[in-house]
């Protein structure tokens, strides 16, 4: 049987400072909504 991965050693990858900012911008938007969320679990289930 031969494995996909058999003898890779893989490859570093760095994410551009773009992408960073980018995550950073999704997580906060995230973070904001997690209050909505659990207002509608409280409000389905009470």
């Amino acid at each position: 049987m031969k494995y996909v991965t058999a003898g890779d050693a893989g490859v570093e990858v760095s994410p551009t400072a773009e992408e960073v900012e980018g995550f950073n911008t999704y997580i906060e938007n995230y973070k904001a909504g997690l209050p909505i969320e659990e207002a509608a679990i409280r409000f389905k289930y009470n």
